[in-house]
């Protein structure tokens, strides 16, 4: 893979190197741009630093290539340490100073590319260069101008092609299906309309140069507007388009043109080019950076309100757990005394509204206390847990059912007669008379005591568990095992064990 890449980055070098001095130098062998080294920078941006002393390599070979026909073999070697040297210090300097993968995508990482790229590493590159052209002695030109001019050219070559080529590798990495063809459709339409009127732009008048037939400006809002809808990788062509009709036609009219006239010609030319790809490529990159951050925060949008959804989620399972846990009894799993006593006051104020029926059932376990004795106090809670099963079997679901205490439980019935609530105790009595709970290999049978009491509009709960509490004593006095009704249908008997019962 490494071969690969070395033939490939030293063939486009050289083909670079060769339309370079083929199609933008002019007669007076001015460079406009030189966009070999934009190759090379694009390579040592976008791979391993293991791989750099290959690829520079590559490209100094394709440097020699291409200059020891036209320069003495001296020349042509400092040409490529040179251009190699400005390569590698632009990408070190590019990559080293940010830790993330270099994009043309973020405003900071494109500032530390101007900075190290076209500004210095090509201002000290033109230093060498020209020092070696006043050596080589073929152009009357002074220093500052053979060190302007190729630093304008180097600096103008990684300008325009370093955004396309780093742009384009991380298209192919991302692969092709992440292209949108419609964009595509519409970045050849509008590169046809920057292609025409760059043709127009530069029809260089002639014999008076420099000059245009229309403002050179009238490209900005087509590349505004391809920075805006396409991107990066967009804007750097269309800046590239510009620059291809511009030195092609600069070339063409350089014999008409005396030196030094070329000289400012091509001065102006490369700073128009300059800052036609800084503001539509810098655009552009503004604009992705700022739908990245966009993109990033609704993200993060999202992930904090999925966050919070989920804690609120967790924390109201937490509620209805510590509810469950703050109205349930831990052994049966019923409402406990607290949470009875509750409902049933908003019940019973509900009944107070409607004028309706209530009536009050208080069971207690026979002779609960055996059970404890003889079995242990395991085996009693099993019971428990087994009776409050049963009762909850008998009653309906809008029953209100929880234990009172011990072996107490009551039985809040609404919109029930004292004919239906008869029949309720006696359909628990008989379920929890039925009930066989094994407990080591013993079986353990158990009775109860009901107590009835019917709610009128002058009691209150306290009031209507007191009568309760009274029948069911009644109903212990008559021998267990049965149901009484606290009122006028007590039979004086009953009353009586009651009374005496409440006064034990």
């Amino acid at each position: 893979m490494l071969l690969g890449r070395m033939l490939g980055i030293g063939i486009a070098y050289y083909l670079a190197a060769w339309f370079a001095i083929n199609y933008t130098v002019t007669q007076s062998g001015i460079a406009v741009f030189w966009p070999a080294n934009a190759i090379l920078l694009s390579c040592l941006l976008t791979a391993p630093y293991r791989q750099w002393p290959a690829l520079a390599l590559a490209a100094f070979c394709a440097e020699l290539l291409i200059d020891t026909p036209v320069y003495p073999l001296w020349a042509s070697v400092a040409f490529g340490l040179i251009n190699v040297t400005e390569s590698g210090l632009a990408a070190l300097l590019t990559r080293r100073a940010s830790k993330l993968p270099f994009h043309f995508n973020r405003v900071d990482q494109v500032l530390r590319f101007l900075l190290s790229g076209p500004i210095l590493a090509a201002m000290l590159a033109a230093i060498l260069g020209a020092l070696v052209y006043l050596q080589l002695a073929r152009d009357d030109s002074s220093f500052l101008i053979l060190w302007r001019l190729w630093w304008f050219g180097d600096a103008l070559g990684l300008l325009l092609l370093t955004p396309i080529l780093v742009s384009l590798w991380h298209l192919l990495e991302r692969g092709w299906s992440s292209v949108q063809w419609p964009r595509l459709v519409e970045l050849v339409l509008l590169l046809a309309v920057v292609a025409w009127l760059a043709a127009k732009v530069f029809s260089f008048p002639e014999p008076v140069y420099p000059g245009f037939r229309l403002t050179p400006f009238v490209l900005l809002p087509v590349l505004i507007w391809v920075a805006i809808r396409l991107g990066v990788l967009a804007s750097a062509l269309a800046v590239a388009l510009i620059a291809a009709v511009a030195v092609v036609d600069l070339v063409q009219v350089s014999e008409s043109i005396p030196v030094q006239d070329m000289q400012i010609s091509v001065w102006l030319v490369q700073e128009y080019l300059a800052v036609m790809a800084m503001v539509g490529v810098g655009l552009a990159v503004l604009l992705a950076e700022n739908r990245e951050q966009k993109r990033l925060l609704q993200q993060r949008v999202s992930e904090r309100t999925l966050s919070l959804q989920q804690a609120n989620e967790a924390l109201n399972q937490a509620n209805q757990r510590l509810q469950r846990l703050v109205a349930t009894d831990y052994l049966t799993g019923i409402s406990n005394r607290r949470n009875f006593i509750y409902q049933a006051e908003r019940l019973l104020q509900r009944v107070q509204t409607q004028a309706g029926n209530l009536c009050l059932v208080m069971l207690d376990l026979d002779h609960f206390k055996r059970v404890n004795d003889d079995y242990g106090h395991e085996a009693g809670d099993h019971v428990l847990q087994r009776c409050a099963a049963e009762v909850t079997g008998c009653i309906r679901p809008m029953d209100l059912f929880g234990r009172y205490g011990g072996e107490e439980f009551l039985v809040l019935l609404p919109d029930t007669t004292l004919t239906e609530a008869r029949q309720i105790a006696e359909r628990i009595r008989l379920a929890v008379k039925d009930m066989k709970v094994v407990y080591q290999d013993q079986v353990i049978t158990v009775t109860i005591s009901l107590g009835i009491a019917v709610w009128t509009a002058d009691l209150s709960l306290d009031d209507l568990i007191t009568q309760a509490d009274q029948a069911m004593y009644a109903a212990k006095k008559a021998g267990r095992d049965c149901c009484r009704v606290y009122g006028p249908v007590m039979s004086a008997s009953d009353a009586a064990a009651a009374s005496d019962a409440t006064a034990e």
